[in-house]
């Protein structure tokens, strides 16, 4: 009975959380990134060369440029020797355009079928979620899977050709089969976590961090609930983690063709402080020491673009970006941008639920009262669950809090959002779901609250900010870039300038997209400095509004937080448009695009 009421609640949740991934992907122009992927994952497919894109790994290109290619075989001039090209080149964004221009009359048909694989995808994680756990825990698993497919950050970005969403199906993998591994050891076990390996590897390169941090989940099973010796938990760890890193570098290798393998570390010319004292100097101002001359000497057993393209990635982590938080720019980053950002994007009901929870834990400390469930915690499936979660939660996050000097895209953090569900799993059902019988009730109460707001926002996810913190409508925005704006309302704005052609209305259209301005069913007018200045200054003495005899402009609100003022060099047409954008619109297209409005200034 009750696995029949699972299935039920999930396939209810599944069809919320499939509709909107669904219907953005239809109504959604592309982000500035998806044109670049779809574009080198076509060239990857035509060429054999697995160096286009290359600080992403090439699987989730290829699923998403198959179907197209074997379809519609577009137009992609401009192929390039992508695995020649030096460390730091990066040309994929211009292929990625002309891709576009070349494409223009149906590029719309091809990135709907390229985006399909993405969402079929971002509902099977919330079954694997569940089905994939064992059957005594999948309570937790089916919590987990609800607040994924109800997670605006999962909504909004579910639906794209990027692999960040594609990351976090591999973490579930992760975590499934490392449960089901330390639970019953065998090689066959083993082998298919080393599969998983392979598959996290060639999603994102974030799992070579995770990857070094997950023997120290295994040692503590190993001594904490399977009551090894910590030398023979250490030496079985260490063991079976260098199987499971060959099993998953041939998948890695299987994925880049087979191509480059062998090569000396020194031959890789890496840029990054991370990497570069691999080179070969010898020929250079700077000797090399021993350690690095030995090392370098040694061949590698994954692909070369498998390392030029951590290198890259590595170097642009480096070079650093200024963070921006709710009109505030940190020019070196802040360490706990991933943490604030997560909270900012998680939904009101995560909120309630969470300060739920603190209440009842605080209510039992001063009662000084043993929860019943708590035995249940020393059931070894559920221990294995919580250390193996907390483990991946962990290292992605403390990962990316230490790259705090390129704190900018928060879908940088969806590999840990399964792990942080399964751990909310495991404190509602265990902690506190039997100790007070008003949380089911509260359970409910909780799930309206996310099919409430879930209809509230639609279908604007991508933008979402939780209205504890501001809302999506805040001026200035909390948040900016791929967390707020990326150029996927574009779309939308098309229809509302077809439905909203008043006469006697001048238009201006500030616009700023990376894709050609022949995709799109408008012409940017961007308006004069005279005119901004007349709009700011009736902004200061308001004006009636009228259908008619109006000057209107349309701006993209996040045309003035790209980039902290100060080093942007801003002209004095932006500089004003910055101004502008501070105060509150006369009217919302969505929660990206504003229109201001005054009267035609007389003579």
């Amino acid at each position: 009975m009750h696995q029949k009421v699972h299935v039920a609640v999930l396939a209810v949740f599944a069809v919320v959380g499939a509709s909107s991934l669904l219907h953005q992907s239809w109504t959604s122009a592309p982000t500035w990134d998806e044109s670049a992927q779809l574009a080198s994952g076509i060239a990857i497919l035509r060429s054999g060369d697995p160096g286009f894109y290359r600080v992403n790994p090439p699987l989730v290109k290829l699923s998403s440029a198959a179907i197209p290619e074997l379809l519609f075989q577009p137009e992609l001039p401009g192929l390039y020797p992508a695995s020649q090209m030096a460390v730091g080149a990066r040309h994929e964004f211009n292929l990625g355009y002309r891709f576009m221009q070349a494409n223009h009359a149906d590029y719309r048909t091809l990135f709907y079928v390229g985006r399909l694989p993405r969402v079929l995808l971002t509902c099977l994680t919330a079954w694997l979620i569940v089905f994939l756990l064992p059957e005594n825990v999948r309570k937790i698993g089916l919590i987990a899977a609800i607040l994924w497919l109800t997670n605006p950050l999962v909504l909004g970005h579910g639906w794209l050709i990027m692999p960040d969403v594609s990351s976090a199906t591999m973490m579930v993998l992760l975590i499934t089969s490392t449960v089901a591994w330390w639970r019953r050891p065998a090689r066959s076990t083993s082998t298919l976590c080393g599969l998983a390996w392979g598959l996290a590897l060639s999603t994102k390169f974030t799992f070579c961090a995770v990857y070094l941090a997950w023997p120290v989940g295994t040692v503590i099973y190993q001594t904490r609930v399977a009551k090894l010796k910590g030398s023979q938990a250490t030496l079985t760890a260490i063991q079976s983690h260098i199987y499971q890193g060959c099993i998953a570098a041939i998948v890695v290798a299987v994925m880049y063709g087979g191509q480059d393998l062998g090569w000396r570390l020194s031959q890789h010319h890496f840029r990054s402080d991370l990497l570069s004292w691999l080179n070969d100097t010898s020929s250079g101002d700077a000797p090399s020491s021993a350690v690095s001359r030995l090392v370098g000497q040694l061949p590698s057993p994954l692909p070369a673009q498998f390392l030029i393209g951590i290198d890259e990635q590595q170097t642009a982590v480096e070079n650093g970006r200024a963070a921006y938080v709710d009109g505030r720019w940190y020019p070196e980053g802040v360490w706990w941008y991933y943490v604030y950002g997560l909270l900012a994007k998680e939904q009101l009901a995560v909120w309630i639920g969470a300060v739920i929870l603190a209440i009842v834990f605080a209510v039992s400390l001063i009662r000084r009262k043993r929860l019943p469930p708590t035995g249940e915690l020393r059931d070894k499936d559920v221990s294995a669950l919580l250390i193996c979660c907390s483990v991946a939660a962990t290292s992605v996050l403390l990962v990316l809090s230490l790259h705090w000097q390129m704190a900018v895209n928060l879908r940088y953090a969806l590999p840990a959002l399964p792990a942080i569900y399964l751990l909310a799993g495991v404190a509602w059902c265990h902690w506190s779901f039997r100790a007070v019988r008003a949380m089911r009730f509260a359970a409910v109460a909780l799930c309206v609250v996310m099919l409430w707001e879930y209809a509230v926002v639609f279908p604007n996810y991508f933008a979402y900010v939780n209205p504890m913190l501001g809302g999506s409508y805040k001026t200035p925005p909390v948040l900016h870039q791929s967390n707020f704006d990326a150029g996927q309302d574009l779309w939308r704005l098309e229809k509302w300038l077809s439905r909203n052609r008043e006469l006697g209305t001048e238009r201006y259209l500030c616009i700023h997209s990376h894709e050609p301005e022949a995709c799109f069913q408008f012409k940017l007018r961007d308006p004069d400095p005279q005119v901004l200045e007349q709009m700011i200054q009736s902004r200061e003495t308001p004006q009636a509004n009228a259908n008619t005899g109006v000057i209107e402009i349309v701006l993209q609100r996040r045309l003035g937080w790209e980039k902290p003022p100060e080093t942007q060099g801003r002209r004095y047409r932006d500089q004003l448009i910055v101004e502008l954008l501070h105060y509150p619109p006369d009217e919302f297209v969505t929660p990206t695009i504003a229109i201001y409005r005054m009267r035609r200034p007389s003579g």
